[in-house]
């Protein structure tokens, strides 16, 4: 069974859903003018495979959220229910969440971190399937050229994050 809910995660409007026998956190997308709640709960049930995620009237999604923003950034495959992936994407999803807060990398370095360094293309598609944005930090991925590119969420949800890391690393 999946509940969500709606939350505010580094400034930005997140559905986020849990998955309520394991308890942990099984989809995050970002709301943006183009895509609406109904979109994005449209797009998770889709990516889980599941016709029903209940909207969480206990708390549950919340509670678990701040959770793991008082991990502040020490996340691993297993903190998540992984609903489907690969060896392979696990692989780079694991690579993603070692990633420090201000890191930036390309899929190259990704694809060198997991010792798959002809597979570009495939990390770039492995990452491009992450179902838990933000805590798998794919936004932290850019261009070889350093230059911010593709995101599931949009290029200016994808800078925003990245500004808010810059403005905390600075700060700290």
């Amino acid at each position: 069974m999946f509940h969500y809910d709606c939350l505010t995660i580094a400034d930005e409007e997140a559905l986020c859903v849990i998955h309520e026998p394991s308890m942990k956190l099984a989809w995050l997308g970002f709301l943006t003018a183009e895509m609406d709640e109904a979109f994005v709960l449209s797009e998770a049930a889709r990516d889980l495979k599941e016709a029903a995620i209940n909207k969480d009237k206990k708390g549950l999604v919340q509670a678990f959220v701040n959770k793991l923003l008082a991990k502040q950034g020490s996340y691993d495959l297993n903190d998540f229910y992984i609903a489907k992936g690969t060896d392979f994407q696990r692989q780079a999803w694991q690579a993603l969440c070692e990633l420090e807060e201000g890191d930036r990398v390309s899929y190259g370095q990704i694809a060198k971190k997991i010792e798959r360094d002809r597979a570009v293309r495939a990390v770039g598609a492995a990452i491009g399937a992450n179902m838990i944005s933000y805590f798998i930090p794919c936004h932290r991925v850019v261009g070889a050229n350093q230059n911010v590119t593709g995101y599931r969420w949009g290029l200016e949800v994808k800078t925003r994050l990245l500004e808010k890391e810059n403005q905390r690393e600075k700060a700290a």
